[in-house]
Formats: structure tokens, C-alpha cells, sequence
């Protein structure tokens, strides 16, 4: 059995059923998902035990959950310290740093680094223009003229009310 190193990368997928008397949507499969990692446990039922509904479970309680969706593109701890995360079980050295690298390695890793916070910065900035022309699009331009009825929302808390609380 190959060793795991770190949350998520190894996945348990196990069918259950046909259930009798099938639920209320109709489902007779359930399908279980555990991480060998962490023993998280995803489970959904399903009409039936196909590659299709197998992918639509993975999708949606999976990678939908768990798969870091950012416009950064770069987790933000990768950003700061320029290495992925490691939990401490995964951690096989005691030595923070190892004394043993070479200068050059450091360079191209602190070189990486610079691109991908310049790469992460770029994606900023185009995720900020997409939001703003989408929201462009979807805004409706209202005119007002002398004497149109508006509606007015006063709410109920003040700074001089004496209200409820």
C-alpha cells in the first residue's frame, strides 16, 4: 500500500445497495467516500451505480468542497512561504530547513516565488475586471424624473430612536 502524504489524495469509493425499499427521490445506491488521510466521509445517494453519477457525486461533494477555487489560482500559504502546507504527521525531518541545499535551489525556489505572486497578482487584477464589466452588464440604468414615486426604506433603528432595543 503506497504511503500517504497528505489530506485528499487518496480516496475510498464504496457502493452500497440496491437499497429496497428505494428512498423517497427514488434512489436505491448510496455511495460512500472516505479520505484515507483524514477519514473524512462523504455520502450521497444515487438512482444508479454508473461512471455518470459517479462523476456528478465526485464533482459536487468533492472537488467542489475541497478543490481551493480562488482567482488567485495560488494557496494563499503558498504565496507567503512559497512551499505547499504540510501537516505535521506528514513531516519526515525534524530540521525546518535543510542545511544541506544548495544556493542555487534556494534562488530558483525564491525566483518561483516572485513569478507566482506576480502571476497571482495579474489574476487579481483580471478577476476585478471580469466582476466589474459582469457587473456593468447587469446593471440597469434607471432614470428618475420630477415627481416619479420612489420607495423610501427608513429602517427601524436610528441614532435617536428609542426603539425596541
Amino acid at each position: 500500500m503506497s504511503e500517504i502524504t497528505r489530506p485528499f489524495k487518496k480516496w475510498g469509493l464504496d457502493f452500497v445497495g440496491p437499497i429496497y425499499p428505494a428512498a423517497s427521490n427514488g434512489h436505491r445506491y448510496l455511495l460512500v467516500a472516505t479520505d484515507y488521510a483524514t477519514k473524512w466521509v462523504e455520502a450521497a445517494s444515487l438512482p444508479n451505480c454508473t461512471i455518470r453519477s459517479t462523476a456528478d457525486f465526485l464533482y459536487n461533494y468533492i472537488l467542489a468542497r475541497i478543490a481551493f477555487k480562488t482567482h488567485l489560482r495560488y494557496s494563499p500559504y503558498y504565496l507567503t512561504f512559497g512551499k505547499q502546507p504540510r501537516l505535521p504527521l506528514e513531516s519526515n525531518s525534524t530540521a525546518l530547513v535543510d542545511p544541506s541545499a544548495n544556493l542555487e535551489d534556494r534562488i530558483h525556489a525564491f525566483l518561483r516565488l516572485k513569478i507566482a505572486r506576480k502571476n497571482a497578482e495579474n489574476n487579481i487584477i483580471n478577476h476585478q475586471q471580469q466582476q466589474q464589466r459582469w457587473n456593468q452588464d447587469k446593471r440597469l440604468e434607471l432614470q428618475y424624473q420630477i415627481g416619479d414615486l420612489v420607495l423610501w426604506y427608513k429602517g427601524l433603528v436610528s441614532a435617536h430612536s428609542e426603539g425596541k432595543f
